[in-house]
């Protein structure tokens, strides 16, 4: 067995879905390699990353990409809710589906909308600090990871909060189908969810039209009715499932991962307490350290060469977004979690024309939680060992437990509003 194929062997192992950096390192020095699992060439180091995610002679999946894949595709619901999607498609249909996104998503809509949900996540934290209290430990996915997307993505569209909470389980049946193994369990699990979700869309389409609002989902259905050519009927059921999987399971995904990589540095909360300027590069940091996306598609659309390596066109990448962020041919001691790093931005929400619309957004919420736990939880630190995911391309937590020093919190005893409801 060549070298190689043993360390593509070892990351499918659940040790190597639970850290994949140490195979990652021993990857890049490589060649680019054929993994039969992703069924693509893996593309690790940064500069290779780069090029793929936003220079020439690459695209997206497109429908060949995925009829090889799963040759049935048609048959599934899901999968033909994913292809309609911004992260796949043709190439000539993404600006367009992406502009109708664009247009909501102004600088003065985000910041309007964060400094809107400034007061949910006070709630949030003091639930949080009641659960310590009453148990001496709470778990951070449960109570905020999962929580504020669900508040952050209900607001947005205009939607009832516990309404679209609940659909979390379905959320993640639908991320599922970017994982590289899918069995027809995961394709029919993927399919219920959708048909579920599908169903409760039209519902608001339709209520939308009764009485449009200012919020995402009154904007998505104005443009469909408007123009039909802009974006399909399909589009726009998909669109509203994207954002549902991508708005929720992402954030999660990267408030879990930042918090538990800052948990691991107590230098860094206590740096992080005396200057809290420190963030916006503390959060560059999380999301270079522990990418909560590991894993982007492309397909080279032209013959090109990569890492050393001639690819012809119609070749599949897997462009490994977690081992571009760790490559020590652009970051200094790339496995050390340094919140004051300089260096090139993470490849976390991707890069070029397909850059995460909802990145800035993301971030910003976040670093409200940070902020705000950082500065009410002295002595925050884990409570126990982490439950991981082990997802090769969506990498998260599935628990995470903390505990702080109550007693010594300058505002222990606050109360802004736990336990209720904040939709």
């Amino acid at each position: 067995m060549s070298d190689g194929r043993a360390l593509l062997e070892l990351l499918e192992a659940e040790e190597g879905r639970r850290d994949p950096y140490p195979l990652y390192q021993r990857l890049r020095e490589r060649p680019p390699v054929y993994d039969e699992r992703h069924q693509a060439v893996l593309v690790l180091r940064y500069e290779d990353c780069v090029r793929a995610l936003s220079g020439r002679g690459f695209g997206r999946p497109d429908e060949a990409w995925v009829k090889r894949r799963i040759p049935t595709w048609q048959r599934h619901p899901a999968v033909r809710c994913l292809m309609q999607t911004m992260q796949f498609g043709d190439l000539a249909g993404h600006p367009r589906r992406r502009g109708v996104v664009s247009r909501f998503f102004t600088r003065r809509q985000i910041a309007s909308h964060v400094a809107s949900v400034s007061a949910t996540v006070d709630a949030l934290v003091d639930d949080l600090v009641a659960e310590i209290e009453r148990h001496g430990a709470a778990d951070v996915q449960s109570m905020l990871s999962y929580r504020l997307p669900s508040i952050s993505i209900a607001r947005l569209l205009g939607l009832p909060e516990e309404e679209v909470a609940s659909f979390q389980p379905h959320s993640l049946a639908l991320a599922k189908l970017l994982e590289p193994r899918l069995p027809e369990q995961r394709l029919a699990e993927a399919d219920d969810s959708f048909r579920t979700l599908r169903t409760y869309v039209e519902r608001v389409i339709e209520a939308r039209r009764r009485h449009p609002g200012e919020d995402l989902a009154s904007h998505l259905v104005h443009v469909h009715d408007t123009d039909p050519t802009t974006l399909s009927r399909d589009e726009l059921v998909s669109m509203f499932a994207s954002i549902f999987v991508a708005g929720t399971m992402n954030t999660s995904n990267f408030i879990g991962n930042g918090l538990a990589a800052l948990l691991t540095s107590p230098d860094s909360v206590a740096r992080l307490r005396a200057d809290p300027g420190l963030m916006g590069t503390a959060m560059s940091e999380m999301l270079r350290h522990d990418a909560p996306m590991q894993v982007t598609r492309r397909v080279t659309v032209a013959d090109v060469e990569l890492g050393g390596t001639k690819l012809p066109a119609g070749t599949e990448l897997a462009v490994v977004l977690g081992s571009a962020n760790r490559d020590p041919a652009v970051h200094t001691a790339p496995d050390s979690f340094l919140i004051g790093r300089s260096g090139p931005p993470p490849l976390s929400f991707g890069g070029g024309a397909y850059f995460c619309l909802g990145a800035a957004m993301a971030q910003q919420e976040s670093a409200l939680i940070f902020s705000k736990l950082v500065s009410r939880l002295p002595g925050l630190r884990l409570a126990g060992p982490p439950v991981h995911n082990l997802g090769s391309v969506l990498r998260g937590y599935l628990r995470l437990p903390v505990t702080a020093d109550l007693g010594s919190a300058p505002d222990a005893g606050r109360r802004t509003g736990a336990g209720r409801r904040m939709s």
